[in-house]
């Protein structure tokens, strides 16, 4: 009952925005209306334009307002976002002032249109910083409202004169009060300065650190069991019918698989691409000892020819051996020489041996004994003396 009170308040809050935002447009127009210069009616113009439809007066502003109105009823009423660091410490994120990698979930109450109604003093707030650009919208800081539009701020040094929040703003701090902003430590108003309610997002209401470690964050008791407001114990109320923590968790699990898995496929491909770069290699490797290696054929190719080089070698040295050994002796070796024939009748005249033939120094053939010698005496051996 109380979540379903808090969803109709919130659409019965867009509804009456929706209205207004139509009806000041309308009377800027209006023949010496007021009501701001053209910079606001031009900003104002955009919203107004959505929530009357493009005409239809003032019935057509009211349809506008209530489609806008259930939209809102039927969209869920809180969001969630990761904190880190220590600034929020003890209350949220304990873990991180030892740990800087640590790091909780957060159940945050939107707040479609914040001011001093729904953002009270005590409560923790998540907002757009101010220092990062008007287009990022992922800077989200979360700090506690220490004072709202109104209060005064005095400072504990003298040299600073107290001043009063302006209309539209809310000064906030960081719950961990050992760092030192002048150290640079820590960033909040005391850095900043106010912050416009436009800039806060909702209010933080559950925080979680694991399954078994999680907790409500405290915040200002109106908005608790012992408020006084329109749905009373509202937070509770959305933390019951919006958050189970284990499905919370088995989101964050699964989130952390895929990125694991990624991982796990990135590796995978870079031992593939390392594995092709040393099958690359090793190729490489195979291609230049095959390189500094004969061709097997050439090898054979070189043996052949060295063989048949050894042969032909072998051949003429034996060609030359058989014409000494033809030369030196036998009747084969020199060509005979023609002896002289001696005077007929002269006794014991040797005819002069033929010539040696050519290279050869054994003894030739003798000459044919002289014509007129005896048998015995005249017909001497020739060819013993050596040749001419």
């Amino acid at each position: 009952m109380r979540y379903r009170l808090s969803k109709l308040k919130d659409a019965t809050e867009e509804f009456l925005h929706s209205v207004f935002q139509a009806d000041r447009y309308k009377a800027g127009r209006l023949p010496g209306g007021g009501g701001g210069d053209d910079d606001d009616r031009a900003s104002s113009s955009g919203g107004a334009a959505g929530a009357s439809g493009g005409g239809g007066g003032v019935g057509g502003v009211v349809r506008s307002a209530y489609r806008r109105a259930l939209e809102v009823y039927e969209q869920p009423l809180t969001e969630r976002l990761m904190i880190t660091g220590p600034a929020m410490a003890p209350t949220i994120n304990r873990h991180g002032i030892k740990d800087p990698a640590a790091r909780e979930l957060l159940v945050v109450r939107l707040l479609r249109h914040p001011s001093p109604r729904n953002v009270l003093v005590g409560d923790v707030v998540a907002f757009h910083s101010p220092l990062a650009t008007l287009d990022d919208t992922h800077h989200v800081m979360v700090r506690r409202v220490a004072a709202v539009e109104g209060q005064e701020m005095v400072s504990s040094s003298d040299a600073e004169p107290p001043f009063v929040i302006p209309a539209g703003h809310c000064w906030v701090l960081a719950d961990n009060a050992h760092l030192r902003p002048e150290d640079g430590e820590v960033i909040d108003s005391r850095s900043y300065g106010h912050i416009p309610y436009s800039n806060v997002i909702g209010r933080v209401v559950y925080a979680a650190a694991s399954r078994h470690d999680h907790r409500p964050v405290p915040n200002n008791p109106e908005h608790g069991s012992e408020g006084a407001l329109l749905g009373a114990g509202e937070d509770e109320a959305v933390v019951a019918a919006e958050l189970d923590v284990d499905a919370l968790f088995e989101d964050e699990e699964e989130g952390e698989d895929e990125e694991e898995e990624g991982e796990e496929e990135e590796e995978e491909q870079v031992e593939g691409e390392d594995e092709e770069d040393r099958e690359r290699a090793r190729r490489k490797r195979e291609r230049e000892r095959q390189a500094q290696q004969p061709d097997p054929a050439a090898r054979l190719r070189r043996h052949e020819e060295e063989a048949e080089a050894a042969a032909a070698a072998g051949r003429q040295q034996q060609q030359q051996s058989g014409g000494k050994e033809a030369a030196a002796g036998g009747p084969e070796g020199g060509a005979g020489g023609s002896g002289q024939q001696g005077p007929a009748g002269a006794p014991g005249a040797a005819g002069r041996g033929g010539e040696a033939g050519p290279g050869a120094d054994g003894v030739g053939p003798g000459a044919t004994p002289g014509a007129g010698g005896g048998a015995g005496a005249g017909g001497a051996e020739a060819g013993k003396g050596k040749p001419q």
